[in-house]
């Protein structure tokens, strides 16, 4: 019994050092070393890519802390004819390395230069580029001896061997660093274009335009259209133009009132997928009443044909949400500010009864109560 006592507590202990030790097992950090390549277009230095690549592979297996790969001359094939991120992603998957280094050499003259450039895989970064040059007809073997244990010494100084602690923060960065990337590209594919379309056939509030225009208690809206467009001069300024037109019903049998207004605005805008945005500039309204009377009162009395022009600064703020990179939504609250106003009917034509219409020829001291809140759908391009 006592002997199955000890066999029990040395499994436990057996356990608990190998759990300790697996903590403190280092890993190797995987650096890939492909083909030097011959730049100079002359056969006699051929024999300088293998002398490099081999001077360059000895001293990297000396660094305790790398593992090396070796890549063939399809890799290095591949290298040139792809992109830069797109051969890193290669090398990422068919070698798991998370650094690549790689080389050329040629000549200018009488001189001979070498250049190694050593890769992060994750973040499509250049960590080191060496650089060196020297005669020609020089001996080079120990030349090249010192510079590639430089080169190998500087790569293992940035790869440190890690626990296993260690790489698992590091992947969880790099899936970080790639979901942000992700994010970044969408925001950036976004904001790249410069044009939008938006339409809005409702609108949520509103004393409109036609607080200056044709003022009856009893008037009501039809559905408005109004078509926005708008041109990214740069990063923060914009410039907008809109047309709506808006069909109103006076509770008149027969009688029509029809308005249109274009604004040409110039405003800035927070570049991002939620932007917020502020507008000013100059509007123009044109109404069209068939029996300016029959707003008078309830009752319907006819009365002559009158039209109204009228010209404003108006101020909007405006709220964009973007879906994807095509469609988004928008919302415009608008106040058309200080306004002039002409027209046809004489202002008596309106006073009928004990009531007569909020109306000032020219100048409107109501054109501050002209509010209204929209809501668009868009398409940018």
């Amino acid at each position: 019994m006592a002997f199955m006592w000890i066999i029990m507590i040395l499994g436990v202990v057996s356990v608990s050092v190998l759990a300790e030790s697996s903590d403190d097992v280092l890993v190797k950090r995987s650096v890939l070393l492909l083909p030097v390549a011959n730049l100079t277009g002359n056969g006699e230095y051929a024999y300088l890519s293998h002398t490099i690549f081999y001077v360059l592979e000895n001293n990297l297996r000396k660094q305790d802390s790398l593992n090396l790969f070796i890549g063939d001359e399809g890799t290095l094939a591949l290298s040139r004819t792809r992109g830069f991120g797109e051969f890193m992603k290669a090398v990422e998957i068919r070698y798991a390395a998370e650094t690549c280094v790689f080389g050329d050499y040629y000549t200018e003259g009488e001189e001979l230069h070498i250049t190694v450039i050593v890769a992060d895989v994750a973040t499509l970064r250049i960590k080191n580029c060496f650089s060196e040059v020297m005669p020609v007809d020089q001996e080079r073997n120990e030349y090249l001896d010192e510079m590639c244990r430089d080169i190998a010494v500087t790569i293992a100084a940035g790869l440190p061997a890690l626990a296993r602690e260690a790489i698992m923060e590091k992947q969880i960065v790099n899936r970080l660093r790639a979901r942000l990337d992700a994010e970044e590209t969408l925001l950036d594919s976004i904001l790249r274009k410069r044009n939008e379309v938006a339409v809005s056939t409702m609108t949520g509030i509103s004393l409109g335009r036609s607080v200056i225009t044709w003022s009856r208690k009893n008037s009501l809206a039809g559905f408005p259209l109004r078509i926005e467009y708008t041109r990214y001069l740069s990063g923060n300024l914009h410039m907008r133009a809109g047309l709506e037109y808006i069909p109103l019903d006076i509770m008149v049998p027969g009688v029509f009132r029809n308005e249109a207004g274009l604004d040409l605005l110039l405003g800035i805008h927070t570049p991002s997928l939620f932007s917020f945005s502020l507008d000013t500039g100059f509007a123009v309204t044109f109404d069209y009443n068939e029996e300016c009377l029959a707003l008078a009162e309830s009752e319907y009395e006819p009365g002559p044909t009158a039209t109204r022009l009228t010209f404003s600064l108006p101020l909007v703020t405006g709220f964009s949400l973007y879906l994807n990179r095509m469609f988004f939504l928008c919302f415009r609250f608008s106040s058309f500010g200080l306004s002039w106003t002409l027209e046809t009917a004489d202002p008596r034509e309106y006073e009928y009864g004990s009531r007569s219409l909020s109306y000032v020829w020219g100048f409107s001291p109501f054109s501050f109560l002209c509010l209204s809140l929209t809501a668009s759908f868009g398409v940018r391009f």
